[in-house]
């Protein structure tokens, strides 16, 4: 018997792959709280998860991918997102007050509709947030005062 990720459908793979991190109770677990003999393909591309309103204060999400996600009032307060990867999520009303989004992008996707694939970030908090290098494309509610390259 193989490894967790490699029984059943391939759609229990793809959840692996895209998703242990709900699995796990967390970002960057295992299934099941166990521990991985063998890593998954991309274990920091994840499609299609919600975290809204979850506690993710101080978590290391360092060059991450997400994609149609949904952080609405998520607390990201002094998380390290370096890198990381947004696109057409939702952040309206996410905490980043004091997170490290250095060289992060928001960004969208492309869809059968122009207006839905695009990031917004209507309310959120940046006081704080280190936002060097980050890039801008197509988002929804960027505050005029913060950079952008």
């Amino acid at each position: 018997m193989g490894p967790p990720w490699t029984r059943g459908t391939r759609k229990d793979r793809s959840l692996w792959i895209i998703g242990s991190a709900v699995d796990a109770g967390e970002i960057g677990g295992t299934p099941s709280g166990g521990t991985a003999t063998v890593p998954p393909v991309n274990p920091t591309f994840v499609a299609r998860r919600s975290y809204a309103g979850r506690d993710l204060r101080h978590r290391t999400l360092d060059h991450y991918s997400f994609k149609l996600c949904d952080f609405r009032g998520a607390d990201l307060r002094g998380a390290s997102l370096r890198g990381a990867s947004f696109a057409g999520c939702d952040l309206r009303d996410a905490d980043l007050r004091d997170a490290d989004l250095s060289y992060a992008s928001f960004g969208y996707v492309n869809t059968h509709d122009p207006e839905y694939g695009r990031t917004d970030v209507t309310g959120a908090r940046w006081d704080g947030a280190d936002l060097r290098g980050v890039t801008v494309e197509r988002v929804v509610g960027w505050p005029d005062h913060l950079p952008t390259a």
